[in-house]
């Protein structure tokens, strides 16, 4: 059995990392008012100046860890969800590029949207 499992070794290393490609590609998308991002892909969406340069020390430690190619980076995308370097990463961008959008600050529901939800039905419209 010894040798069965060596020989399969690189084998589950491959669909390992093909599931986890899969799965990232196929499903890490999320939804903001005006654009839908594909976690797996650069976010190519500019930090504001605000965001540049950080005062805090602790945070500044923070950001030279997970974003070390700084906030005008070629590629931010978690290419591997699982990995969570990448992820810290892609979130730090995130995080900077969309501070300030007004759009973010709306609730996600509409008053009639939130009755539908408390009555337990899944509610109508944009969601």
């Amino acid at each position: 059995m010894p040798v069965i499992a060596a020989l399969s070794k690189p084998y589950r290393r491959f669909a390992r990392e093909l599931t986890r490609t899969v799965v990232t590609e196929s499903l890490m998308v999320m939804e903001v008012p005006g654009t839908t991002l594909a976690l797996s892909r650069h976010l190519d969406q500019p930090v504001p100046d605000a965001f540049i340069t950080i005062g805090d020390a602790e945070l500044a430690q923070l950001f030279e860890k997970y974003d070390a190619q700084g906030p005008g980076c070629i590629d931010c995308g978690a290419a591997d969800w699982a990995d969570f370097d990448q992820r810290m990463h892609y979130i730090l961008h995130l995080f900077r590029a969309f501070q300030f959008r007004e759009n973010l600050r709306t609730p996600p529901f509409t008053p009639a949207q939130v009755e539908e939800i408390r009555r337990g039905h899944v509610p109508g419209g944009l969601l």
